[in-house]
């Protein structure tokens, strides 16, 4: 019998995906990854591959990858599928477009299709929230952690720029958007203690 695949748009990743279940799966993934593709309870995650769509100046990304189940579960067979095409900008459109394939990696049969950019937004904030949690606690009188005052948001699309601040906000974080990129680094920089991510 066949599986019904379901597809999952960012919305419903964004409303799902919090920060309490992200970190700690983050976590893991790095952990499973650093141990290696020949760890039993290591990731595989080969190099990605590119094609390259010349005539529109175009490129396709594809990243499979398998994290190994712990605790009784069956862990995860998924492959991210990015296009970057920066011509789009010209039209209106978004230059990043990203898809996200589930697999049963018992039987290989599809699960799920997820819209990916925020899947891509989060990972990339969890990971370096979870590595900077991970220096904190290995070396602590090497690393200060602090607190910002104010964290500025810019996105290629300023309505996820919004969202975003307006998510942050809600949690009683100040935060604020900018209109470019260059505003929110010159605003970063002119901070103490200050990063761009």
């Amino acid at each position: 019998m066949a599986t019904q695949v379901k597809f999952i748009s960012d919305p419903v990743v964004r409303r799902v995906l919090t920060w309490d279940r992200l970190l700690p799966a983050v976590r893991r993934s790095l952990e499973a990854f650093s141990r290696g593709p020949r760890h039993p309870q290591g990731a595989v995650q080969p190099l990605r591959t590119s094609v390259s769509v010349e005539e529109h100046q175009g490129t396709m990304l594809v990243m499979p990858g398998l994290m190994p189940g712990e605790g009784g579960s069956a862990g995860a067979l998924a492959t991210k599928i990015v296009s970057l095409f920066p011509g789009n900008a010209a039209k209106g459109l978004s230059t990043h477009h990203a898809l996200v394939v589930l697999m049963e990696p018992g039987t290989g049969a599809p699960l799920a299709i997820l819209e990916g950019e925020a899947i891509t937004e989060l990972r990339t904030a969890a990971a370096s929230a979870a590595a900077t949690l991970e220096l904190v606690r290995e070396k602590p009188g090497e690393v200060t952690p602090f607190v910002c005052c104010q964290v500025r948001i810019w996105a290629r699309k300023p309505e996820a720029a919004e969202a975003l601040v307006l998510q942050l906000q809600a949690e009683g974080i100040c935060a604020e958007p900018s209109t470019t990129v260059q505003e929110a680094c010159k605003y970063t920089f002119e901070m103490n203690n200050s990063m761009v991510c």
